[in-house]
């Protein structure tokens, strides 16, 4: 069929009908443009943003009758997330907001928000969150024991999560606080475990018990912070380290983790006496390992706890669009980026391990450097450059800078000091209440 439209009215002109059609279907449309698959998808992608890109396809063809290449599928998710999540550049500069939100609902937080200078420009380094209900939580109730680990980020900008947990009574996770550095070494753990050490109020060392898996500098920074408390090494990872020294098989895993799980020390010799019969080797392998640090046998009963560990509470905060703006210069993401030596997304499983089919995450793009500082535009050769082939010297747009009312925000020490004063001022509250 073939109509068009007639000149100053709402009618269409029919030239050309067919009403029998012997061709077959197209489904090659050129009108389907990722912009507008964003906009159609948009409410679907907010409802469910971990969609994966196979099943957007397969909506894509059953709803539209069109062929839409993976790239272009790709390129509608990620322009569909970024209208929905905004860029992480522009999150980044709000990082002094939240900051001062967290602080006005939940006083007796602590969040650390550390700058550096890099070529003039005030770049992100580091960021620490403490909640002030998950340190009443873990004071009031949890047992006195504490699991530290950190994690690589898989965003655009890279980095490394450190992560600190308790045990509540219920035996559960209960989540202390984090913080994002730019690498794992013993510099960036034992400035974590400070703040953490001064977050606690932990005065006795004796008393903790901590948990790792040995991680770069950790053991040193432990050494450094917490010279009197007690370690416990993740059983996972010594049986990892177990299978690589030679000893593999659902043989010598059972074993160990028999040993491990042993809750009296006769049990515990009869345990490491039946991985002896299996292999001195592997026996021998644990004598510079002490039992003290990997079987529940040799723990000491230190870490226990009562039932007011969820008394306190996280107040809700406030949108974003209502958040306060802070006069602090804001920061630029980070040039962290991938270092070498840095794990494959894909995890190598051993062969005792079950495989399990995971959803293939996506790396994000990065974007300009900063929303509020542009860059000029660049030009090669300012004799090639013309109107019509390029852009003059003229014709460049002068750089946009921050506003002169923005100021350098407090230092890392600063910040701290600011949130024990206001805990202490909130210890001093409650005990005047209580005393009236």
């Amino acid at each position: 069929m073939h109509a068009i439209k007639l000149m100053d009215e709402e009618t269409f002109k029919i030239n050309l009908f067919h009403p029998n059609h012997s061709c077959p279907q197209i489904f090659d449309v050129k009108n389907v443009k990722t912009a507008w698959l964003k906009e159609k998808y948009l409410q679907k992608f907010k409802s469910d943003p971990k969609r994966c890109v196979k099943g957007f396809r397969v909506d894509i063809i059953n709803e539209l009758r069109v062929n839409v290449s993976k790239d272009q599928a790709y390129r509608a998710k990620r322009a569909a997330l970024k209208a929905l999540e905004g860029s992480s550049e522009f999150q980044y500069t709000r990082l002094w907001d939240y900051a001062d939100e967290i602080r006005k609902t939940t006083p007796s937080s602590t969040i650390l928000v550390g700058t550096e200078q890099t070529d003039g420009d005030e770049r992100f380094s580091k960021f620490y969150v403490c909640f002030g209900a998950m340190k009443d939580g873990f004071k009031a109730g949890c047992r006195l024991i504490i699991g530290v680990d950190g994690c690589h980020l898989k965003g655009p900008h890279g980095g490394i999560l450190l992560t600190a947990v308790g045990v509540d009574p219920s035996n559960n996770l209960f989540p202390i606080s984090y913080a994002v550095v730019n690498r794992e070494c013993r510099e960036t753990w034992e400035w974590f475990l400070i703040v953490l050490k001064h977050d606690l109020n932990i005065a006795r060392q004796d008393q903790f018990t901590f948990m790792s898996d040995k991680q770069k500098g950790l053991m040193q920074s432990f050494d450094e912070v917490f010279p009197g408390a007690e370690h416990r090494y993740c059983v996972r990872h010594l049986h990892n380290n177990f299978k690589q020294a030679g000893f593999r098989g659902s043989a010598f895993k059972n074993a160990l983790w028999k040993a491990a799980k042993a809750c009296t020390v006769g049990e515990w010799k009869l345990r490491m006496q039946e991985m002896k019969s299996l292999s001195q080797s592997a026996h021998d392998w644990f004598n510079d390992k002490p039992a003290t640090q990997w079987s529940k046998s040799h723990f000491s009963e230190a870490a226990v706890c009562d039932m007011a560990v969820y008394a306190p509470a996280i107040k809700p905060m406030n949108h974003e669009g209502m958040w306060s703006e802070s006069c602090i210069i804001p920061p630029l993401p980070p040039n962290f980026g991938r270092r070498a030596g840095r794990p494959t997304k894909a995890r190598r499983r051993e062969l005792d391990e079950p495989t399990m089919k995971h959803k293939k995450r996506e790396v994000g793009v990065k974007e300009p450097q900063h929303p509020n500082i542009l860059p000029p535009a660049q030009v090669d050769n300012e004799e090639d450059a013309t109107p019509e082939g390029g852009i003059t010297q003229e014709e460049i747009p002068p750089p946009v800078v921050a506003p002169q009312r923005y100021k350098t925000g407090p230092s890392m020490f600063q910040q701290l000091a600011m949130s024990m004063l206001i805990s202490l001022y909130n210890q001093g509250c409650k005990s005047e209440n209580l005393h009236q």
